[in-house]
């Protein structure tokens, strides 16, 4: 299916997103193109404080809304019909999230809320900004912070709570498919101002505000239970609505999604599990590689691999599901078994925990029964977040909701 808005221009886009509970922020006047420097005004009111981060997509900003008094973040989409279209989409989808949080929908407060939203014409274009919450770093800084050596028990348990929890609400409450779960876009809440937090965790802030990295040690200042949100719905859709079957980062793809046999909600379920396990290990659960002879001549491609992976830690991936897909042939033999991988090692998920990590094997068995239901090859069978939410796992080192 085509990649194609339910709004074709911004006006309609800021009248609808006004409707579905976003606030509306006039369109501005400035001419500047990204990227903006500290104390360049937005719209007239919103004052850049400095730089979070960029991608792909654009770059996003702290800022200070003068008319609110209100740290945000700000979200600066690349100008360009395509970037248009992914901004609107996600305006669309971050009003559906809103209006479940304004009626306290269980969950809701897991996943980022949008403030508002405006336009600001570029040299290239329109580009379209988002205006949201400002929260903490990520789950990647959070990695990262603890030396890819894992995090405790109760930390991962909370912060999947919280994810899980905001899946749920996705799913349940507004039928979305996220699509893209990985630790980039999982952000901490914070218990103090979040603005405050950046001004003094971050190192060598330069002069123009640009992106700086995070004083090393920050995690372990951090009390109490640690809670997060889901954000960056930019490649989401509706579940009924799929924009591309070209989903999910690929260390934390499914399955169904290699093999092209559609997706559902359950294709964030797989994301959250390898997510989980990051965080426990500091480790991908599955890291794919290109296999190359002694020549470099390529023998197989990443999503080869891949399903080598989710085979040798989850068993043999039955036939019939192996083959469901428009690009099975591309990856299976007519007997479901894997082309260009013909030899597995097979390791159990408990056994990879005992042996690698040198976890106590009750432990093991514990933490592989809270990720395995995840990691179902049906999809249909893999365990929902709302399922998971009751699991003894989690309930033992986190909590309820």
């Amino acid at each position: 299916m085509s990649h194609v808005s339910p709004c074709s221009r911004l006006s309609p886009l800021l009248e609808r997103t006004k409707s579905e509970g976003a606030e509306e922020l006039s369109e501005g006047e400035e001419h500047q193109e990204a990227p903006f420097k500290v104390g360049d005004v937005l719209n007239k009111r919103i004052s850049i404080l400095g730089v979070l981060g960029s991608g792909a997509f654009g770059t996003v900003y702290i800022a200070w809304d003068k008319q609110t008094d209100a740290h945000l973040a700000v979200k600066v989409q690349r100008a360009g019909k395509k970037h248009v279209q992914v901004a609107q989409d996600e305006i669309l989808l971050l009003s559906a999230v809103k209006r479940g949080s304004e009626t306290l929908s269980k969950g809701s407060d897991c996943v980022v809320q949008i403030v508002g939203a405006f336009g600001i014409p570029s040299p290239h274009g329109r580009q379209i900004c988002l205006a949201l919450e400002l929260l903490g770093p990520s789950l990647l800084d959070l990695i990262i912070d603890h030396s890819y050596a894992g995090c405790p028990i109760p930390m991962v348990a909370s912060v999947m709570r919280d994810v899980l929890a905001g899946l749920d609400y996705l799913h349940s409450g507004c039928n979305i498919v996220h699509t893209d779960v990985k630790p980039e876009n999982v952000l901490l809440r914070l218990p103090s101002s979040p603005a405050d937090w950046w001004t003094e965790n971050r190192e060598d802030e330069a002069p123009d505000g640009s992106a700086s990295k995070l004083r090393k040690g920050w995690a372990e200042q951090m009390k109490g239970p640690v809670r997060a949100k889901l954000v960056d719905l930019g490649n989401s859709c509706f579940a009924n609505r799929p924009f591309t079957q070209d989903i999910q980062t690929i260390e934390y793809r499914c399955p169904e999604v290699i093999l092209g046999a559609g997706f559902s909600t359950s294709a964030d379920i797989w994301s959250a599990a390898c997510i989980g396990f990051e965080l426990l290990t500091g480790e991908y659960l599955f890291d794919p590689q290109v296999g190359r002879d002694n020549s470099g001549e390529i023998l197989y491609e990443k999503e080869d691999d891949l399903l080598a992976l989710h085979q040798e830690l989850l068993g043999t991936m039955p036939p019939h599901l192996a083959l469901r897909g428009t690009r099975s042939p591309q990856f299976m033999d007519e007997e479901g078994k894997l082309k260009r991988i013909k030899s597995l090692k097979f390791w159990a998920l408990e056994d990879v925990l005992v042996e690698k990590y040198g976890m106590d094997r009750e432990e093991a068995n514990e933490v592989s029964s809270f990720f395995l239901p995840m990691l179902r090859f049906d999809p249909k069978e893999r365990s929902t977040a709302a399922e998971m939410l009751e699991h003894p796992w989690l309930k033992k080192h986190a909590g309820r909701l």
